[in-house]
């Protein structure tokens, strides 16, 4: 009989711990909640300059060769003038 109540004073004792515990977890639960942001924010000020200053074409950030318009290709693709083999 003197087991069965430590046994039992044991089990209320973990009962009431574990209860103390969730209220604790839960009350930092609802702290961390009041702080939820669901604005944008910006974490790096240096990252967000350089990609304002990066040129982009519909909202795509491309190199600065591609911003131009590609150069017309030639009119015939193979010309035997343009050949300049200098070691001959």
């Amino acid at each position: 009989a003197i087991m069965t109540i430590d046994t039992e004073t044991m089990i209320a004792a973990a009962h009431h711990r574990m209860m103390h515990e969730r209220e604790a977890n839960v009350m930092m639960y609802r702290e961390k909640r009041k702080r939820r942001r669901y604005d944008k924010q910006i974490r790096y000020e240096a990252r967000k300059a350089y990609a304002e200053l990066r040129p982009r074409v519909n909202g795509r950030f491309v190199k600065i060769p591609e911003v131009t318009a590609p150069p017309s290709p030639p009119a015939s693709p193979y010309d035997p003038s343009k050949l300049h083999l200098g070691w001959f």
